[in-house]
């Protein structure tokens, strides 16, 4: 199949950057790219180089789309892994027939299908910006041909994985301060509700003065 790469481009970047929601948006995302790549799932991950550990951003599927936040400890062999820098997006490939020995363990961790899985781990100003997996619950074999056609996509994938993580710290301060104007609003009345210690005794004069 010929394949217009600017057109699986543009279309790709309209549906993965056309909602601040990103399951929603990989939810489009997957829908189109898997007549392209072959895909029955698809997670956009981070790494937490402090805690050792992946935490999934979006997932999306033919029947459902999440953004749960999902934790898991990184494997040993995958640590020296992240230590390791690269500039340009870097993309690992695991067949159905070397299945055993993928170099990555985070679809059998999360809990997510297994069989072959395409990973790309992008870069934007030569910094990581997490990993987009997609994986085929068929005995399908990724190509060359499909990791060239992800690789078209680094940039908007790390965009939309970056306002994703972005709008969610948005949303986490939005909620924080809603809890501590609701904590200041309690603690005010609880102040109006409370006699003025004194008023009663020594500071009668001064409280009668101040009702004058």
């Amino acid at each position: 199949m010929i394949i217009d790469e600017n057109r699986f481009f543009r279309e790709t970047t309209l549906r993965i950057c056309g909602n601040l929601e990103i399951n929603e948006a990989l939810k489009e995302c997957f829908l189109y790219v898997r007549d392209y790549i072959p895909a029955d799932y698809m997670g956009f991950v981070i790494y937490l180089p402090d805690e050792h550990a992946y935490e999934t951003i979006a997932t999306a599927s033919l029947d459902h789309s999440s953004r749960l936040p999902i934790k898991v400890p990184a494997p040993k062999s995958d640590l020296e892994r992240m230590k390791t820098e690269f500039t340009d997006p870097r993309i690992t490939i695991s067949n159905y027939s070397n299945h055993s020995n993928k170099r990555t363990h985070i679809p059998d961790e999360m809990g997510w299908p297994s069989g072959s899985s395409i990973i790309i781990e992008m870069v934007l100003s030569g910094k990581r910006m997490g990993g987009l997996i997609i994986i085929s619950k068929k005995k399908i074999t990724y190509t060359r041909e499909h990791a060239s056609l992800l690789a078209l996509l680094n940039e908007p994938l790390g965009i939309a994985l970056t306002n994703s993580i972005r709008y969610r710290r948005v949303q986490q301060l939005k909620n924080q301060l809603v809890d501590d104007k609701q904590y200041l609003e309690d603690e005010l009345l609880k102040l109006t509700e409370t006699e003025v210690i004194g008023a009663a005794d020594g500071l009668k004069n001064v409280m009668e003065a101040v009702h004058m």
